[in-house]
């Protein structure tokens, strides 16, 4: 059973984009990550690669559906 993507996280190589798809993921990040308007780009949040595992992980701790997707946009669940 596939469960609903909330976030996916976007492989850029120097950047991770984090992007919201559900009102709930949208919710989590407001609530849970310090995001500067400038960090916005194209409905995502522009995050540094470093910091992006520990957002992840903590994203799935509290039962968020996640997906990772390549620099092709090929999307994974995780």
């Amino acid at each position: 059973m596939k469960r609903t993507i909330d976030l996916r996280f976007e492989n850029q190589f120097s950047l991770v984009l984090i992007r919201p798809l559900t009102v709930r993921g949208t919710e989590w990040v407001k609530e849970k990550l310090i995001v500067e308007p400038w960090q916005w780009l194209a409905g995502a949040v522009a995050c540094d690669p470093k910091l992006a595992a520990d957002i992840f992980l903590g994203a799935k701790s509290e039962g968020l559906g996640l997906g990772v997707s390549d620099y092709n946009g090929e999307v994974e669940q995780a």
